[in-house]
């Protein structure tokens, strides 16, 4: 099966990492993917370079603390000698539907068994003014999901 992994600048990326990289079994594909606004993508596209990984692709809207993280958890995935696919799907807006929506998109387009995010702690105010990618995917995407919340790892 396939798990396809959103990944954010957040320290919880790198426990929904580990989350998969603990529940996957035999040969199951995990695949992490970044959401990044096109808008980002032409403001960055001239400092950015291409990762030498054989599972990666270009990341021309990649920010420093975004490509770092993503080092991370190839170095992660490395470790526990699994092979991970690190995705990035550009979209029109940072809006949170937006970003749900293209995780879903590529989830479906990947054959994903199921989508597995990372939980932000949210105030009560930001919650009901914006909701969260977690919720908005939770409750409109087609695949089951699982929503996993932060530890700390070493």
């Amino acid at each position: 099966g396939v798990m396809l992994l959103a990944s954010s600048t957040s320290p919880s990326s790198m426990s929904t990492l580990q989350h998969a990289l603990d529940s996957a079994h035999g040969g199951a594909e995990i695949v992490v993917v970044r959401v990044t606004p096109a808008a980002a993508a032409a403001d960055s596209s001239s400092s950015s370079s291409s990762s030498s990984s054989s599972s990666a692709v270009t990341e021309p809207a990649a920010s420093a603390s975004s490509t770092a993280l993503f080092d991370r958890m190839r170095e992660r995935c490395a470790e526990q000698r699994r092979r991970c696919d690190f995705v990035d799907v550009h979209i029109q807006s940072a809006d949170r539907a937006h970003i749900g929506d293209a995780l879903c998109t590529a989830a479906q387009a990947r054959n994903a068994d199921r989508l597995i995010l990372g939980f932000h702690e949210l105030s009560t105010l930001n919650r009901l003014y914006m909701g969260s990618v977690a919720n908005h995917c939770v409750h409109t995407c087609p695949l089951p999901i699982t929503v996993v919340r932060n530890q700390k790892l070493q």
